[in-house]
């Protein structure tokens, strides 16, 4: 057997142990990032109120921290199926985090969802404890996945594809619009009145997934409420669309005091910034 110097046979060892460390510090959960802070704003979706418990799987690499302070509690990279309720100490996903009352779970790869009593979701949780024990969920989810999801539903195979550019943009800009009063209000929008089903229903229209990809993050410069795009209004698009008139042409005449703005940062529905606008061509 070859025999080295004991300094050699010591830098080599160093050397060993400190691919190691880097190889656990890139793998290490703690340090990854939440993958849906980068898919621009999210929108939160009440799923749950007051409810004694409720069945929650991460099925994916997640990580759950503090929803107040933002703190590490506990993360896992092959899921995690577990009942969640409230104690009198504190909220428990199979673990107990002692006199914590509210946790955000969060994917921390692009791969991961949640399914809640069944049904699948993308985004975050967050788990609220009241004073009784009860529970109160809320999905935070990617403005474009939730569109992804209620749209899929509410639009007719029959819509033209520019009048379908125009409501998506429009309906883009709602969402946005709903979570103003964020400060105010523990959710921005009540998934039963929507009839929002989550991951679940996505990829029922391509049409529909195609059209929030080429249009994504456009937004109309000032805000709409959600009473201004019923069901008179998608006929009036798709009329407008089979006259001949584009997506952008549409938005103009339906809202003559606002135009498309590439992405939210330029909307003035929260933050009062103008540019050129990117209309679909």
């Amino acid at each position: 057997m070859r025999r080295y110097p004991f300094f050699i046979s010591a830098f080599l060892i160093c050397a060993l142990l400190s691919v190691e460390l880097q190889a656990v510090t890139m793998t290490n959960p703690l340090n990854r990032q939440s993958s849906h802070a980068a898919k621009g704003p999210s929108i939160r979706v009440l799923l749950k109120k007051n409810v004694n418990s409720a069945y929650l799987e991460a099925k994916g690499e997640y990580r759950v921290v503090a929803a107040r302070t933002g703190s590490y509690l506990s993360s896992g990279i092959s899921g995690k199926r577990f009942i969640i309720h409230g104690m009198k100490e504190g909220l428990r996903w199979g673990e107990e985090y002692p006199d914590i009352y509210q946790i955000k779970v969060f994917p921390t790869s692009d791969e991961t969802t949640f399914f809640l009593d069944g049904i699948q979701y993308r985004g975050a949780m967050v788990i609220m404890q009241g004073e009784d024990t009860r529970v109160t969920i809320v999905n935070e989810v990617p403005i474009e996945d939730y569109l992804r999801s209620t749209l899929a539903i509410d639009v007719s195979a029959s819509l033209s594809k520019e009048a379908l550019a125009a409501l998506v943009i429009t309906a883009r800009t709602v969402a946005f619009t709903m979570t103003n009063d964020r400060f105010a209000n523990l959710w921005d929008v009540s998934g039963e009145e929507i009839h929002y089903f989550g991951e679940g229903v996505c990829l029922q229209d391509r049409c529909v997934e195609q059209t929030i990809a080429d249009t994504k993050y456009m937004v109309l410069q000032k805000g709409v409420e959600a009473s201004e795009i019923g069901k008179h209004f998608i006929e009036r698009i798709q009329e407008l669309s089979l006259r001949g008139l584009n997506a952008n042409e549409i938005i103009r005449r339906e809202f003559p005091h606002t135009k498309i703005v590439s992405d939210y940062t330029h909307s003035t529905s929260r933050i009062g910034i103008s540019a050129t606008p990117k209309p679909r061509a």
